[in-house]
C-alpha cells in the first residue's frame, strides 16, 4: 500500500479546464504570472475556484500580514477533504 494519498482533484491542463473556470484562471495567471497547482486543481470545479478566490480577496482586505494570511488559507501540501 502506498503511503502517498491520491489527490482529491487532479491538476488540469489547458484543454481540460471547464469553461466556467477559464476566465478565473486567466486572472490568476495575470496576477501571479503563472497558475499555482492549488488553483489548477480547484479549477476542476468552477464554484470551488471562485469561492477560494473570494476567500483570498477577503483576506487581502484584512489587517493580516502576508504570512498570517498564508496560515489561514489551505496550501498545496494540505489534504483537502470534500464531504
Amino acid at each position: 500500500m502506498s503511503s502517498l494519498a491520491a489527490p482529491v482533484f487532479a491538476r488540469l491542463h489547458d484543454d481540460q479546464v471547464p469553461a466556467g473556470s477559464r476566465p478565473l484562471l486567466e486572472k490568476v495567471k495575470k496576477d501571479f504570472g503563472f497558475i499555482p497547482n492549488l488553483f489548477a486543481a480547484f479549477s476542476n470545479t468552477p464554484i470551488l475556484l471562485e469561492g477560494y478566490l473570494g476567500l483570498d480577496a477577503a483576506y487581502s482586505k484584512a489587517t493580516f500580514s502576508p504570512a498570517e494570511r498564508q496560515l489561514g488559507c489551505p496550501r498545496d501540501n494540505e489534504v483537502i477533504a470534500v464531504f
